[in-house]
């Protein structure tokens, strides 16, 4: 083959219908560093980073739906806190963020997929299957007991 035979040959250059797709208004709105809240309505604004505050409200942990921690607020308290104890606060802020963040990932995922027509239960085996993401009643959990923990005394 010389490199006369795919000269022409691009199949999308000529597709007009390849740019159609325009995804729904306001299904998805960035807004770093704050949380929003899905609603039941499928244009709900979709959760793009987390924020989690500790029990005390002393250490706030921003994370995006990737899991990728994005900033850490201290309040002026922290500064009577015991180095040991607030990076332990910072530490437990910091991985629920995450968790959480990845939560929205792969409720985001879940989304996409059957708004693209497949069945919930077929999105959800396929993320349960093929992505280690957890579910948001994973992170509803691990949320309550770093909050019972907290109530307990234990941080």
């Amino acid at each position: 083959m010389d490199g006369d035979e795919w000269e022409g040959s691009d199949d999308w250059a000529d597709d007009a219908d390849s740019y159609d797709y325009i995804a729904p208004p306001g299904y998805i709105d960035v807004a770093p560093f704050s949380t929003l809240t899905q609603d039941d309505e499928s244009t709900a604004p979709i959760t793009l980073a987390v924020s989690v505050t500790n029990g005390a409200g002393t250490v706030t942990a921003t994370a995006t739906i990737s899991g990728w921690l994005q900033r850490i607020e201290l309040e002026p308290q922290v500064a009577s806190m015991d180095e040991t104890q607030l990076a332990r606060e910072i530490v437990a802020t910091a991985a629920l963020a995450s968790l959480k963040g990845r939560a929205s990932q792969r409720s985001l995922i879940e989304d996409m997929l059957t708004h693209q027509g497949a069945d919930s239960h077929i999105a959800r085996d396929y993320v349960d299957e093929y992505m280690n993401l957890p579910t948001p009643a994973q992170a509803a959990e691990a949320e309550a007991e770093a909050n019972a923990r907290y109530l307990r005394g234990e941080y």
